[in-house]
C-alpha cells in the first residue's frame, strides 16, 4: 500500500494490510525478502510520510477512527514508537527538515474552522508552533532542497497558488510569498529535487451530473444532453432527488479542494450551498427524514454518519463510528426504524441497527468465498439489494435479500471477471419497488440495466458511458439523475521554485 525510500534510496518502507490487521515492513532493495518492524490487528489507518535524514525512524500519522490522528517516529530497526503528538485532524503531508531536527505538519486552525494551518513540530514533540497561520486553506507540500524554506500551497488568492515561507531554527523567518498563482488540484507532493524543482500528482476530473427522462414500461430513456449542475463543470457527483422531488442535491470537489454541497430547486435559479463545519464529509444522499446524510468527520475526530439540514447547513450526527462500522453510507428505512449496511469485515456480512433502541443483529452472512459490498433497500422497507464479491475468482453477484423475518435470498444477476458494480451506489430500486435499476461496467464504460422483480426479468437500457454511476430516480418514477464522466491522473513539475524576494 503506502511505501516511501529511506533516503540513501537502500531500502524501501511500507504498509501491509490483511485480514488480521496491518504490518509496515522494510525491504533492500538489493532483493532480500521484507522484515516486519510493527503489526497491529486495528482498523486504524496507517501513513508513512518521510524517513529520518539519519535513516533511524520512520515518520508516520496513525488515524484513529473517531477520536484523532497521531504523528508517531517509529524505529526502524525493533519497530520502537515514540508518540510526538495527537491532533483532531489529519496531519496531512509530514517532512523532516534537511538537519532532521523538526518536522512540518499540517494541524487544526485556532478557530476550529476545517481549513488547516501550518506548524513546525520538534523531534522530541516538546514543540508545536505554527508557521503559516491564515483563514485559507494551506497544505505542506515539503522542505527545498537547502532546508532553509518549506513551499506549500494555498488557495487564499481564491485559486491553488504555490507559495513558500523561510525557516531558521525552528521559527519563521520572513512573511509567505507567492512563487506561482495557480497549480491546480494537488492530490499527493512526490517532492522536491535538489534542484528545486517541485513534483507533484494532480487529478483532472471531467465527472458530472445528467439527467434522462426514463419510462421503465416501454424501456426507454430520453437524455437531456448538457450536465444539469450550474457549479464547479466537472467536479460534481453524489446526485439525489430530495423526497418530495422539488430539489436535488450533490457533491462538488473544486480545485480549490473544498467540498460543498449544493441544494439546487427545480424551475429555480437560486441554489443553497453549504460547506458543513467537519473535518470532511462525502457521499451525500437525501433521506426521507428530511436530512441530508454524509459519511464524514466533526472537527474533533468523531466519524460516523451526519445529518446536514437543507435549509440552514447545520449538521449533527446520526450513527457514530461503531454503529456504522464501514464509513461506506448504509441504507436507512423509509419508516425510520432501521438502518442496514456491511460489516467493516465484508466477510462478516449485513447488519440492522434497530434506531429506537440501538441495538445492532446481524442478518446475512456470506458463504466462505464472498464478501458483502453496496446495497440498496427498497422503498416499502421489504427487500435489500447488494453485492457480493468473490475475491478468488473474480465474479460478482447481485442479491435480494427479504426483510419479513425469513431472511430468504435470490440471485438476481452474476458479473463474470472483468466486469464489476462500480462503488458506490450502483443499485436504485423504482419508488413501487417493483423494479430495481442496476449499473454494471467493465473496463471500457458503464450501462444501466432494469431488473423487473416480479417477472424476474432483465433488460438493458439505452443509456450508457464512461463512469456512469450513482443512478437516483425522482418520486414520479420518470426522472433520473445520474453521474458521468471520468478523472484522469497526471504528473506535474514546477521548475525554478528558487526564491528570490521582491
Amino acid at each position: 500500500m503506502w511505501s516511501i525510500f529511506s533516503r540513501d534510496n537502500h531500502q524501501i518502507a511500507f504498509v501491509w494490510a490483511g485480514a488480521s490487521g496491518q504490518e509496515i515492513r522494510i525491504a533492500d532493495l538489493g532483493g532480500s525478502s521484507a522484515r516486519t518492524i510493527w503489526k497491529q490487528p486495528k482498523q486504524d489507518w496507517m501513513t508513512l510520510n518521510d524517513w529520518s535524514p539519519d535513516g533511524r525512524q520512520l515518520l508516520i500519522a496513525q488515524t484513529h477512527y473517531g477520536t484523532n490522528t497521531e504523528i508517531l517516529l517509529m524505529s526502524v530497526t525493533d519497530g520502537a514508537v515514540t508518540r510526538l503528538k495527537a491532533q483532531p485532524t489529519d496531519a496531512g503531508r509530514m517532512a523532516f527538515s534537511k538537519d532532521g531536527k523538526w518536522i512540518a505538519h499540517n494541524g487544526t486552525q485556532a478557530s476550529g474552522d476545517p481549513e488547516a494551518d501550518i506548524y513546525l513540530l520538534s523531534r522530541d514533540g516538546a514543540q508545536d508552533t505554527p508557521i503559516v497561520i491564515h483563514p485559507a486553506n494551506d497544505s505542506l507540500l515539503g522542505w527545498s532542497a537547502d532546508g532553509t524554506r518549506i513551499f506549500f500551497t494555498s488557495d487564499r488568492t481564491g485559486v491553488i497558488g504555490l507559495w513558500t515561507v523561510g525557516i531558521q531554527n525552528g521559527h519563521v523567518s520572513g512573511s509567505p510569498a507567492m512563487i506561482k498563482d495557480e497549480i491546480g488540484s494537488v492530490k499527493v507532493p512526490l517532492g522536491v529535487t535538489d534542484h528545486n524543482t517541485l513534483f507533484y500528482a494532480s487529478t483532472v476530473s471531467e465527472i458530472d451530473v445528467y439527467e434522462a427522462v426514463l419510462n421503465l414500461e416501454a424501456g426507454t430513456v430520453r437524455l437531456s444532453g448538457d450536465p444539469v449542475t450550474r457549479h464547479y463543470a466537472g467536479a460534481n457527483s453524489y446526485p439525489s432527488w430530495s423526497p418530495e422531488g422539488d430539489s436535488f442535491s450533490y457533491l462538488s470537489n473544486p480545485s480549490s479542494g473544498r467540498r460543498i454541497l449544493f441544494v439546487q430547486p427545480r424551475n429555480a435559479q437560486a441554489d443553497k450551498s453549504f460547506t458543513p463545519r467537519l473535518a470532511w464529509f462525502n457521499r451525500p444522499e437525501w433521506l426521507n427524514r428530511g436530512v441530508i446524510a454524509v459519511t464524514g468527520s466533526d472537527l474533533a475526530g468523531m466519524e460516523g454518519l451526519y445529518g446536514i439540514d437543507p435549509g440552514t447547513g447545520d449538521s449533527r450526527i446520526l450513527l457514530n463510528r461503531e454503529e456504522n462500522e464501514s464509513v461506506f453510507h448504509g441504507q436507512w428505512s423509509r419508516d425510520g426504524r432501521s438502518f442496514y449496511n456491511r460489516h467493516a469485515d465484508a466477510r462478516k456480512g449485513i447488519y440492522r441497527v434497530d434506531l429506537t433502541t440501538r441495538v445492532k443483529q446481524t442478518i446475512y452472512v456470506p458463504s466462505d468465498a464472498w464478501r458483502v459490498a453496496g446495497a440498496a433497500l427498497s422503498p416499502d422497507d421489504g427487500q435489500l439489494a447488494f453485492e457480493e464479491d468473490d475475491y478468488s475468482t473474480g465474479l460478482s453477484r447481485l442479491l435480494l435479500l427479504r426483510l419479513d423475518g425469513k431472511t430468504e435470498t435470490r440471485e438476481l444477476m452474476r458479473l463474470a471477471a472483468g466486469e464489476r458494480f462500480p462503488c458506490c451506489r450502483p443499485f436504485h430500486f423504482s419508488p413501487d419497488s417493483r423494479h430495481l435499476l442496476v449499473v454494471r461496467a467493465d473496463s471500457l464504460e458503464g450501462t444501466l440495466w432494469d431488473i423487473d422483480l416480479s417477472a424476474g426479468r432483465s433488460r438493458r437500457l439505452p443509456l450508457s458511458g464512461r463512469g456512469l454511476m450513482n443512478p437516483d430516480l425522482a418520486p414520479d418514477g420518470r426522472r433520473l439523475l445520474y453521474q458521468a464522466g471520468e478523472s484522469r491522473s497526471e504528473i506535474w513539475a514546477v521548475e525554478n521554485t528558487r526564491f528570490t524576494p521582491r
